[in-house]
């Protein structure tokens, strides 16, 4: 006499799943952490699950995590925020996790004013040679910045 069992009926939140996957995220400074995710969950929450644990666990207080500037790599493509994990074929690997820093050329910005009024200043003893060089320094003061943001 053999058992034979009848399949019960399972219902289904539609959009719901309910396997999770192991998610690794390796920082800058060398540490790992694991995540068990699920694989429809956006970037952009997953962001902010890492910036709540950054701030959980760290040992600096000065330093402020946002997820805005989080930055997201997986098998060389960037992630985008709207997206899922599963839409880029997540099933395993490590996803690098890096802090883009924003701005920088204040030193570079500063320095191009400061030649602009050295050229400014010394104008009297060149006799007006040196304000030649300004209209080339001026596009830079200008354009530069849109490079670093």
């Amino acid at each position: 006499m053999a058992l034979v069992s009848t399949p019960r009926l399972v219902e289904t939140v539609p959009h719901a799943s309910l396997e999770h996957v192991n998610v690794f995220f390796r920082f800058v400074d060398g540490q790992t952490l694991c995540l068990w995710l699920d694989p429809d969950m956006d970037i952009a929450s997953i962001k902010e699950a890492l910036v709540v644990h950054k701030q959980k666990t760290q040992e600096d207080a000065s330093l402020v995590w946002a997820s805005r500037d989080l930055f997201l790599i997986w098998n060389g493509k960037p992630l985008v925020e709207d997206a899922t994990l599963r839409d880029y074929g997540y099933s395993k690997g490590t996803i690098s996790v890096s802090y883009r820093n924003r701005g920088g050329c204040f030193m570079v910005s500063f320095s191009i004013l400061m030649m602009i009024l050295a050229a400014v200043c010394t104008s009297c003893c060149t006799c007006g040679l040196s304000l030649l060089a300004i209209p080339l320094l001026l596009p830079l003061l200008f354009v530069l910045p849109f490079f670093c943001l």
